[in-house]
């Protein structure tokens, strides 16, 4: 569903992301409203098209290879099947947390994405972001702008913040404290890594550790 800019102070405008970020889910959450950005360029090196998760060998960044031009609109971006990241992914996916107390519990469904081919990157990321919803019962309606705005004086605006490498102060602690993760014992705690990580370590209690 598409919406106007007027958006009021209880909305909040996210950019769309891979797998998105603990810090990203839980502003979504606790927002009453959120409105995903169709309309700008797509960025290059965010989490629009990666996301990062924690591996035997540490930090991994899983990045979806595109076919993007110079200023290409972000519903425009299409994926590139040129190597075969989505077993790649898919593989590092299952490493990383086929011993997650959860993992089996979502495997058969998450499956599924890595076996279907999507042409754009927006439309999978949008179908993720759904099935991640409906996964841990966040019953809200996704929103998309209809026109692209630089400013949007009416709403908080995360679409960079939350897509940064360095996030602000503000939104950067989105966990009450430490969860369990498979490789803290090697690592140590890891913060705000791909919202998956919270939701196989931890299940439907993820909403105890958010903000």
């Amino acid at each position: 569903m598409e919406i106007k800019n007027e958006i009021n102070s209880n909305k909040i405008i996210l950019s769309t992301a891979y797998w998105p970020n603990i810090a990203y889910l839980s502003q979504l959450i606790f927002a009453k409203q959120f409105v995903i950005e169709k309309h700008e360029n797509f960025v290059k090196q965010t989490y629009r098209n990666r996301c990062v998760i924690l591996t035997a060998n540490g930090k991994q960044n899983l990045i979806i290879p595109v076919e993007s031009k110079s200023n290409q609109v972000i519903s425009e971006v299409k994926i590139s099947y040129k190597e075969d990241w989505q077993k790649q992914h898919w593989r590092a996916i299952q490493s990383a947390y086929k011993n997650a107390p959860f993992f089996e519990f979502f495997e058969s469904e998450l499956e599924h994405f890595y076996n279907t081919k999507y042409e754009r990157l927006f439309e999978f990321n949008t179908e993720l972001l759904k099935w991640l919803l409906n996964s841990i019962r966040v019953k809200k309606e996704i929103l998309l702008t209809n026109t692209y705005n630089k400013i949007y004086t009416e709403a908080k605006d995360y679409r960079n913040i939350l897509n940064s490498k360095v996030l602000n102060n503000n939104v950067s602690e989105s966990i009450k404290y430490e969860y369990y993760q498979v490789f803290a014992d090697k690592f140590g705690f890891q913060s705000n890594l791909s919202s998956i990580d919270l939701l196989f370590n931890c299940g439907m209690k993820y909403k105890n550790y958010l903000i």
